[in-house]
């Protein structure tokens, strides 16, 4: 990708931007990082949750700010647009219902830069270089230093070995208890909308229409509007070529505490929770076979629609829950624009109110 430097901002740590600069100096030790100013971190400490920014710079473009229900910038955001582009990034963002929209003229431009409040933000370069220079001088003056205390250095070596090695043990320890914990439904839910919503809704002339998370994989479709192949997102080639599916991997980016025990639900209290939204439901009965067959249980697989926000669903306050699907369906309208379709929630809950079925229970 060429790029030169990243920024890392202190009011989104959980966020990371790459960026290439034209003047490259990153082998220079002074300009291993340096401060300048971000529109973006200004402009979004004067936003609320779901605010929409237009800022015309002229012959520069248009640039744009989205918040999602977070008060956290849509993918796109901190963009500029041409003329032709930024109808189509509308188009991409009428499934959101924003609160409050913001348009600036290129002649109230300056007036609006100086009401913003100061946002600095330190450039970093991603070179090594300046650190192998560094590293280098740290390294000779260490040598001799450690020629002249060999004795030391060798206890200190093997002190140092141990310690390593005790950590690196500590870290293997964690890291598989870390892949024996399976997250709660809530955690899943969090997890499955952080990546579908972390992808852009248009690039490069393919548009998101569909994306769907289960198990461990995020699946998207993507629909070409203007766009080819040669632009267009890695994944299996559907339509004719006017489709593509593309698959991610739903990776943790919190810490999992797994399934609480205090979960009092059982499966119709969660029937009847979701009956409160008067939203239809599929609820179909499968048995689950345990251990050598010789017990199983009732279960409901329940499906239904949801137009909330399905991070709102008190799922931790039931046990035996688990959610199979959760996807989004983003229907095009006849002006070419977008919108957002409910969301489609699949989950499978053991009946706790009736005792499992057993061979003995039978002769009884």
């Amino acid at each position: 990708m060429g790029m030169t430097h990243f920024i890392r901002p202190r009011q989104m740590p959980n966020r990371i931007g790459y960026l290439k600069m034209v003047a490259d100096t990153a082998s220079d030790r002074k300009a291993i990082s340096r401060k300048t100013e971000s529109l973006l971190l200004a402009v979004l400490a004067q936003s609320e949750a779901l605010t929409y920014v237009e800022c015309d710079f002229g012959p520069s473009g248009t640039w744009v700010l989205a918040t999602d229900e977070n008060a956290l910038p849509l993918p796109g955001s901190d963009s500029f647009f041409d003329d032709e582009d930024l109808p189509g990034f509308r188009s991409s963002l009428e499934g959101f219902s924003f609160r409050k929209r913001i348009t600036i003229e290129n002649t109230a431009i300056d007036a609006f830069l100086e009401s913003l409040p100061p946002a600095p933000v330190k450039i970093r370069s991603i070179s090594f270089r300046p650190y192998y220079v560094a590293a280098g001088v740290l390294a000779a003056g260490g040598l001799i230093t450690l020629q002249s205390f060999h004795v030391l250095h060798e206890r200190n070596l093997a002190r140092l070995r141990d310690e390593a090695q005790r950590s690196l043990l500590l870290e293997r320890q964690r890291a598989q208890a870390a892949t024996h914990d399976e997250p709660s439904a809530a955690e899943w839910v969090r997890i499955c909308m952080h990546h579908a919503y972390a992808l852009p809704p248009y690039k490069d002339g393919w548009t998101l229409t569909n994306w769907e998370c289960a198990g461990k994989t995020l699946s998207v479709i993507w629909q070409r509007t203007g766009g080819t192949l040669a632009a267009a997102p890695v994944g299996l080639m559907l339509n004719n070529g006017n489709s593509v599916r593309s698959s991610y991997p739903l990776m943790p980016f919190e810490t999992i505490k797994g399934t609480p025990g205090d979960a009092a639900g059982d499966a119709r209290a969660f029937i009847a929770f979701v009956q409160q939204s008067e939203t239809n439901l599929s609820i179909k009965t499968t048995s689950l076979v345990q251990g050598n067959r010789a017990q199983s249980q009732n279960a409901y697989v329940i499906s239904f629609p949801w137009q909330g926000d399905p991070r709102e669903i008190p799922w931790d306050t039931f046990h035996n829950i688990t959610v199979e699907r959760l996807g989004r369906e983003i229907n095009a309208d006849s002006r070419g624009g977008s919108q957002g379709t409910d969301y489609q929630i699949h989950v499978s809950i053991k009946d706790a109110s009736v005792a499992p079925f057993t061979p003995e229970s039978e002769g009884r």
